[in-house]
């Protein structure tokens, strides 16, 4: 094993452990509970008159881990919140997380406490 996969295999057990639980529930189907690297991410965005700085979660996800991919009418479940799938700067509301194209990151934005907690 090269230094180099010894590197990459450090920083997936690294992901892995500061993976959380959440909840993705589509807007027709059924809920999907995988794990999540969680953290945030500042967009900037302009309402017409000045520029507007929106902060959004990020959970990046593995691919595979998923039933479909993430649409604008789903909910994410984290830590008792719900958040509403949408990227503030009006992109889709996730993109490819690193260069392989196994994770991605799901932008949202809290709405609230969940109705299941």
């Amino acid at each position: 094993m090269s230094i180099f996969d010894e590197g990459r295999a450090s920083l997936a057990a690294a992901a892995e452990a500061a993976s959380e639980e959440i909840t993705i529930t589509p807007a027709s189907g059924n809920a999907t509970t995988l794990q999540a690297r969680i953290g945030r991410k500042l967009f900037s965005t302009f309402n017409g008159a000045v520029p507007v700085n929106v902060m959004a979660r990020r959970f990046i996800v593995k691919v595979a881990d998923l039933a479909s991919m993430p649409t604008r009418a789903d909910t994410i479940t984290w830590r008792g919140r719900s958040y509403r799938l949408g990227c503030p700067d009006g992109g889709a509301p996730w993109r490819y997380h690193g260069n392989d194209n196994q994770c991605i990151a799901i932008y949202a934005t809290d709405f609230g406490t969940a109705s299941n907690s």
